[in-house]
């Protein structure tokens, strides 16, 4: 739930709730299914003519007759691109590259060895 509610990343259930990344997202995929399988067929439509009605009255009294929503866009829409920035791209291929366990594996012993490097065998007072 909090991972719905607030965002919070998969990777910080495990110490909160003693659980693996992969079950936190597991559990929540699940959670996500269900709520879709009970409340889908009457949420997750369009309004009926009713609805529509309802909804145009409401907006109709606050100084909007005529328009579904608060406002209405007019005109032309606007350009968008779909293509990733460089900077982004560059950022999703490395994540996808350090996810490798072997690559990961590399990096942690390359890490170990530059501290190693670092602060030798020197034993804190």
């Amino acid at each position: 739930m909090r991972m719905l509610a607030y965002g919070a990343p998969a990777d910080t259930q495990d110490d909160y709730l003693r659980m693996s990344e992969s079950t936190a997202i597991e559990c929540m995929y699940k959670f996500c299914r269900a709520v879709v399988g009970k409340f889908g067929k009457y949420y997750l439509r369009g309004p009926t003519e009713e609805e529509t009605a309802r909804i145009m009255a409401q907006n109709a009294a606050r100084g909007f007759p005529g328009h579904v929503g608060p406002y209405e866009c007019e005109g032309p829409l606007a350009e968008v691109d779909h293509e990733l920035p460089a900077d982004f791209a560059d950022f999703l291929a490395m994540h996808a590259e350090i996810r490798d366990s072997n690559v990961h594996d590399q990096l942690q012993a390359d890490l170990v060895e530059h501290l190693w490097r670092i602060k030798g065998n020197t034993v804190a007072p």
